[in-house]
Order: structure tokens, then C-alpha cells, then sequence
């Protein structure tokens, strides 16, 4: 996949506000900026909001804590340790969701 160069500017600007660093681990080993909702969704493509700075463990590899090995988990550490991102996008949802179904 190629990147933009608007796709360029919102990864500098996540890892900027994250001081370049894993916001699980700290690690500053080859820094991730993260789509929390996927890059797919044109509305939150560029938001800042809806990325995070991850390690390439918690992007991609850990199986206990890892944005795309476990989602799950991953969302519900966001909840608890980065709440004000959660709600953030948690009203993105429901937005969404409550036009789908009325």
C-alpha cells in the first residue's frame, strides 16, 4: 500500500503527540502510528484522534496485547489507560450507528 502524502503527515503528527513512543510500553524501537478505526473508515482517516503510537509488538505481534491480534483487549486497554480516545471515538460510533438505525 502507498502511502499519501496526507497519510505521512497524520502518522508524524500521532507519533509527535506521543513523543515517538509506544503509548503501551514505551519502547522507541520503530514506532507505529495506529488506525484505532481502520484507515478505511474516510472520516477518521486523518484524524489524529484516531491514532495511536505502538511498538510493532503491540501493533502487530503480541498475542495478549496487540491492536490486531486482539482487538478486543486492545480496546479495552484504550478504555482504561487512554479514556478521553475512547470516548472520543466511542461517540463516532454511536453517531454511526444510531443514523444506520434510525
Amino acid at each position: 500500500m502507498k502511502l499519501t502524502k496526507d497519510d505521512k503527515k497524520w502518522a508524524k503528527e500521532v507519533k509527535d503527540r506521543d513523543g515517538w513512543k509506544c503509548v503501551i510500553c514505551g519502547s522507541t524501537i520503530r514506532p507505529n502510528a495506529h488506525h484505532i478505526i481502520a484507515r478505511e473508515v474516510t472520516d477518521l482517516r486523518w484524524d489524529v484522534y484516531n491514532g495511536i503510537t505502538l511498538c510493532p509488538k503491540h501493533h502487530r505481534f503480541s498475542r495478549v496485547l496487540s491492536a490486531h491480534q486482539n482487538p478486543f483487549l486492545f480496546f479495552m486497554w484504550l478504555k482504561e489507560r487512554r479514556w478521553e480516545t475512547y470516548k472520543y471515538l466511542e461517540a463516532y460510533a454511536k453517531r454511526v450507528l444510531w443514523s444506520m438505525i434510525y
